[in-house]
Parts: structure tokens; sequence; C-alpha cells
């Protein structure tokens, strides 16, 4: 996650304690509490926004890594 200041965190999506989603005057919030630290997403001013992803992120859905690197070794192989 990027913050406000450009600062980079890592965040382990194991770790996602909860979760809560807030309406706000300015949009939605997406408030994500991981390895006690909370993180807010909000979509005030996107132009575009991948909920797909932000469920990914705070739902902490394990996205199977092995099938697509079966699929690219598979795919470089052929080349």
């Amino acid at each position: 996650m990027q913050t406000y200041d450009g600062m980079l965190h890592r965040m382990n999506i194991i770790d996602n304690h909860y979760h809560t989603v807030v309406d706000t005057k300015n949009g939605l919030e997406f408030i994500i509490n991981n390895s006690g630290r909370e993180y807010i997403v909000n979509n005030k001013g996107a132009k575009t926004i991948d909920y797909e992803l932000i469920d990914r992120i705070i739902k902490g859905i394990a996205i199977d890594t092995k099938k697509f690197q079966k699929l690219y070794n598979r795919l470089i192989y052929r080349q």
C-alpha cells in the first residue's frame, strides 16, 4: 500500500485482522487492519477503481500462483 506521502508499506493478507466499509460524503472508505496498523483506501476522485482487487485485499483471498506459474512455464516452453 502506498500512503499519501509516497511511503510504500508491505502487507501480508494473512495478517488482516478485520475490515470495514464506510460510506462517507466523499465516497466509500475501505478500512483494513493489517498487523495492528489501519490502512484506508478511499475512492474519492477515482476515475476507475478495481473493486475485485480491493475485495481480494480486504478479505485476504489467496491467489493460486502455482496454476499461473504452470501456465507461464508452458507458454515459455512453446516459444
